[in-house]
This record gives C-alpha cells, structure tokens and sequence, in this order.
C-alpha cells in the first residue's frame, strides 16, 4: 500500500512541474505570500536555532546532519526522501536524530505544492553528478606558531628579594645648631692707640626635639647654652672671665584650634653655667640658680610662614602667666628684687613671646627672639637678634645685639632699667 501511495504522489508531482514549467498560472498575490511565508520561516527558524540550548549541543557533538540545513539555502531542489517520510504509515520521523527535520521538510514540502515553478532540479540529476556529502565539514584548526612549541624560558631575576618591613610612623624630629667661634687681639705695648691683647671663645648650641602627629598634638623642646669666655691683661683678679652665660629649656604642648592657631602649655627656665665676675671685683654676680627664672604659662600660638617661606617662625600669647625668680645665693636676692631672707619671688601676669627666622638670601639669616612679662606691677622686655652669615658649609660669622629691660632690679644712674650686650664672632659652624 505504501508503494502505491508513493508511486502516484511521484506521478502528480512531476506532471505538475512539467505543468507549471510550461504556463504558470500562479496569481501575483499568491506569489507574494507564499515568498512571506516563506521569509518568515526562515525567521522562524534562526531563531529557534539561537534559543535551543539542546539544539546547539546537538549540533556541537555532531548528532545532526548539516547537510539538512544546506536544502534550504541551496536552489530549489526536489527530494524524493521528503514524501517518503511525510506519507509514511509508522509516524516515524527520525526527530531524536535531528529535532529539526519536520521544520524543514514542512517548508519545502509547502514549496513543492504552491510553487513548484522554483523548483529547478531533481535529487536523481544530484546523484548523478556526484554523491551527496552527508558527513559534517571537518573542523579547521589553526597551525600552531613556532612561540607554542618552544618551552617557555623563566627569567631569573638579579635583583635580590628584599623583605619588607612596616615600621610604626616616627612623629619625633631632631635638629641642632653648635657654633665654636675663636677670637685673638693682639696689641703692642706701645701702640699710639694703646689698648690690651686679648683671646676670646663663645660657643652656642641648640638642640631641638619635636612632637607632630600631623593631626591635632604637637610638642616642640629646645635646650639652648651659650658660654662665652675671655681673657684681660687689665684684669688682675680673674685670669678668665665669662662673656656670655646662658642655660635655657623651652617646652611647649598644643592642641590644634585652627590651621595656624593652637591652645598651649608653655614652660621658660633660664639660668647660668658659671659664675659671672666683673673687671677687678671679687664679688660673684651670677652663678648656676642664681638667680633661676621659670615662666609657666597658658595661651595660644600663630605659626608664621610669609613671604614664601622666608619668614617663618611662632607668636605665643598668654594671657595667664606664672612667673618664679629662685636665687640660691642670699647675697644676690636684693640684686633680683627678692626679699632679704628669701630665695623665691613669684608673681602672675601676663606674657607673650615671638621667634622668628628671616631668610631673605640663601646664606643669610636673621634670628629674632622677644619676649615680655608684666605682672602689671613690673615689667620684664628682652629682643635677642642675631644675624648669622654662613661663607662656606663649615665657617661663619655672628652678630649678637641683645637689648633688656628689668624695672624689678636695683635702678642703674645711667642706663636706668635698660641692660645692652653685643659681640661679633667668627669661626665654625655645624648644623644637623
């Protein structure tokens, strides 16, 4: 019964293509919906294939024939096995083997019907020809370059592994100036001028140790000593005698207001090194913790930077002030406007303090320090300015002026309240 089927579907089949060959009757609407029909399948399908997960699998392991797909781009040919599989009695269309099948033997099987004008060719004048090709196109590969069959050569590296080392951040910075600085005068007994020869030294030293966490708390100490020593013909009692006398310690805590401003606690204390004596008199004028000056006081600082950073430098500002004089020898307590029978005389106020460096050339700077006291009752005003000239890394030159006025101390006949030193030295010089 198939046989015969089939025989009269082949039969119908080519006398229609041998019809529609000769004069086509198809209506040109007909034409036009069939070529839609026929686009939007193809749609139909591309899309379908982009969207089955199982369909590509299947495609990937090779369980389809490719050969299927190529029909439908192909010209249009008539295939004897489509009818064949669409009239068949058992249903079976082989979809496990390839899910696709029935799609396509549906479109070209609705091409055969309504427009067997398309068809060109019979699959027996393929066969002919040739054998069809049934087995999946091989896969090209590409060759491999001459960089994948060479074994990859590992650099070594000269550069010896250093670990690493975190350390904590060190907030503490230290610096210091040491000037030594020499002086000879030499003068002949019968010089017109007359005069004596002399030698002289003076040594200053400054050591500072600073606190900054770069946040709100800062901590700045400086340790300064300045001895000055000299010798005199004229002086027949002390074969040395001291110039310049200092031994003083600054320490300042603040807590950050302001970029520029700070709260501080600030302690001042001032002594001597040695003992200070005048020209022919045996009397001792100064000696270590006498007197001892100590300020400690409550305010606020300006951090000065001007000009560029040529003018640097800090304004402290205290309203409240405690001021202690100590005086360890009993002979010198009047001298210090203490008490006869008393070593200690303190007072409040109020007091202020400015250091400055100005640095308008690169080998020259001016250091200023004024500060002031007033228990509004007796006043304390010092300026100690040097100008120091640095010739080479190792030689320079200074100027000391140092201005003072004390109201607390006995009253002079000429200069009053006021006190004045000054001195120029040349010699070493070493900062770090």
């Amino acid at each position: 019964m198939k046989r015969v089927i089939f025989f009269f579907f082949i039969l119908f089949s080519a006398v229609g293509v041998f019809a529609q060959r000769v004069t086509p009757t198809v209506p040109a609407d007909s034409v036009s919906w069939l070529i839609k029909a026929y686009t939007d399948s193809i749609n139909v399908y591309r899309q379908r294939i982009d969207s089955i997960q199982d369909a590509n699998a299947g495609l990937a392991s090779g369980n389809s024939s490719h050969i299927d797909f190529t029909r439908l781009f192909l010209p249009v040919t008539f295939y004897s096995n489509i009818s064949g599989r669409k009239f068949s009695l058992d249903g079976n269309s082989d979809a496990s083997t390839f899910p696709f099948r029935d799609y396509i033997d549906d479109i070209l099987l609705n091409v055969y019907l309504h427009r067997p004008d398309l068809v060109s060719v019979v699959d027996r004048q393929i066969e002919k020809a040739g054998p069809i090709i049934t087995e999946a196109p091989t896969k090209i590969e590409a060759k491999p370059q001459m960089s994948d069959k060479v074994a990859p050569v590992v650099e070594k590296s000269d550069v010896a592994v250093v670990p690493v080392v975190v350390k904590r951040p060190n907030f503490w910075t230290f610096k210091g100036d040491l000037n030594l600085h020499i002086n000879q005068n030499y003068v002949s007994g019968n010089w017109y001028q007359g005069g004596e020869s002399n030698y002289s030294m003076i040594g200053c030293t400054t050591l500072r140790a600073n606190y900054n966490n770069k946040q709100k708390v800062k901590w700045d100490n400086t340790l300064e000593a300045r001895l000055g020593l000299a010798t005199s013909k004229g002086d027949t009692i002390h074969s040395l005698k001291a110039t310049e006398n200092l031994l003083r310690l600054t320490s300042n805590f603040g807590l950050q207001a302001t970029k520029k401003w700070y709260y501080t606690v600030e302690l001042e204390a001032s002594t001597q090194i040695v003992k200070g004596y005048r020209v022919n008199n045996p009397n001792c004028y100064t000696a270590i913790f006498a007197p001892l000056n100590a300020k400690l006081s409550l305010g606020m600082d300006y951090n000065i930077s001007w000009f560029k950073n040529k003018l640097t430098g800090k304004v402290h500002l205290a309203p409240l002030t405690y001021s202690l004089r100590y005086c360890s020898r009993s002979e010198l307590v009047k001298s210090y406007g203490i008490e006869e029978g008393k070593h200690i005389f303190d007072d409040y106020g109020s007091s202020f303090r400015i250091e400055a460096r100005w640095t308008p050339v690169t080998n020259f700077y001016w250091n200023v320090r004024l500060t002031g006291f007033t228990s509004y009752k007796r006043a304390e005003l010092a300026m100690e300015n040097t100008f120091h000239f640095q010739f080479s890394k190792y030689i320079s030159c200074d100027l000391f002026i140092y201005p003072r006025f004390d109201d607390s101390r006995v009253r002079d006949e000429h200069h009053a309240y006021w006190q004045f030193k000054e001195y120029m030295s040349f010699g070493l010089s070493y900062s770090f």
